[in-house]
C-alpha cells in the first residue's frame, strides 16, 4: 500500500515538472511589464476633417489600447444643422480582416461625450490609420487627442 501511494506521488510529482516546463509563450499573447506608447497625435484649432493618417505599422501582431478625446472650441453658427465631428480608426486585425472603430463624435462645446479608450488587435507591418470626418461643421473647430499603447505581442497564427 506504501509502495502504491509513494508512486503516484512520484508520477503526480513528475508530471507538474514536465508541465511547469512546457513553453506557454506559444501560444499566449505576451503581456510587457507596462504598456508601451507606441503613437501619438495632437491637433488642435481644426476646422476642417482630417484625412486619413498613419499612425503607426505594428513591427508585430499585437494588442493595442487608442484613446482619443475630441474638444469642440468653437461651437457651430446658428445657420448649420446638426453639425458633429467624428474621429474614426481603420486597421487590420491579427485575422487579416480590415476594422474600423470606434466613432467618436462631438458635436457640443466641449468634450461630452467625444473621448473613447478601445483595445484592438492589430496584424505585424499593417498601418493603422486615424481620420476624422465631418457633417455641417461651418464656423466650428475642433482639437483632436490621440495615445496609442501597445499591451502584448500577439504570436502569428
Amino acid at each position: 500500500m506504501k509502495n502504491i501511494a509513494l508512486a503516484l506521488l512520484l508520477m503526480l510529482a513528475v508530471s507538474c515538472v514536465f508541465a511547469l516546463a512546457q513553453d506557454g509563450n506559444k501560444t499566449k499573447p505576451t503581456p510587457q511589464d507596462s504598456p508601451t506608447i507606441v503613437a501619438t497625435l495632437s491637433l488642435t484649432g481644426q476646422t476642417k476633417t482630417v484625412p486619413p493618417t498613419v499612425l503607426f505599422t505594428p513591427d508585430n501582431n499585437g494588442l493595442f489600447r487608442i484613446s482619443i478625446d475630441m474638444v469642440v472650441t468653437q461651437p457651430k453658427k446658428k445657420d448649420t444643422k446638426n453639425p458633429y465631428w467624428v474621429a474614426f480608426l481603420n486597421w487590420t486585425d491579427v485575422t487579416d480582416e480590415g476594422q474600423e472603430g470606434p466613432q467618436v463624435n462631438a458635436a457640443q462645446l466641449g468634450s461630452q461625450a467625444g473621448s473613447a479608450t478601445y483595445p484592438f488587435s492589430a496584424a505585424a507591418g499593417q498601418p493603422v490609420i486615424f481620420s476624422t470626418r465631418g457633417n455641417d461643421h461651418r464656423g466650428s473647430s475642433y482639437d483632436v487627442f490621440v495615445v496609442v499603447e501597445q499591451l502584448a505581442t500577439i504570436p502569428s497564427f
